[in-house]
């Protein structure tokens, strides 16, 4: 059994005991009593959270070390993964409200990386605030969790499917399927 996350603060465990307390999954049923959440596994855990809320877990980790390990897994600096898991956060919620992402202009903008480990972008003239710099971050991860998806493929029919949509106000530059990311 892995031991409990170390994190940062109380309110954080206070949420965790409201969603095993509220859960409608079985597995979670022998964990609903406080003290047995600290000898949880953690897989039931991130089975329940929200994507939200384990933004902020890795975001309060105490230990740097583990910040570290887990983004580079992804081949990024934890401040890099930090802003983009926060990016990808705001993203799922502004969809979960039905609103218009495609040409809007990101609140949240997350950090470029000064290096990786894996392809990103080539060029320096991308903004972070339109959907072409998530949509980049988006394939990045899938291409470390899942080389072989289909993300880009599905992408693409949808511009074959809507020819009308602008890509330039998502901010695709005029060169983007030339970007090694996007091949």
């Amino acid at each position: 059994m892995l031991p409990p996350l170390p994190i940062r603060t109380a309110q954080t465990g206070e949420a965790f005991y409201y969603l095993y307390f509220m859960s409608k999954f079985l597995y979670t049923k022998p964990f609903s009593s406080y003290q047995k959440q600290l000898e949880q596994p953690s897989f039931m855990t991130l089975e329940i959270v929200s994507f939200g809320t384990l933004s902020r877990l890795y975001e309060n980790l105490k230990s740097d070390l583990a910040k570290r390990e887990i983004s580079q897994t992804f081949g990024l600096a934890d401040v890099v993964f930090i802003s983009w898991l926060h990016a990808l956060v705001y993203i799922r919620n502004v969809c979960a409200h039905h609103s218009r992402i495609w040409n809007k202009l990101l609140q949240i903008q997350p950090l470029f990386p000064r290096r990786t480990q894996n392809t990103w972008l080539t060029s320096l003239n991308v903004c972070n605030n339109h959907m072409y710099y998530i949509l980049s971050i988006i394939i990045y991860l899938l291409n470390v969790v899942n080389p072989n998806h289909t993300f880009k493929k599905k992408l693409e029919n949808l511009f074959l499917k809507y020819p009308n949509i602008d890509r330039a106000a998502m901010g695709f530059p005029a060169n983007w399927h030339n970007e090694l990311l996007w091949k």
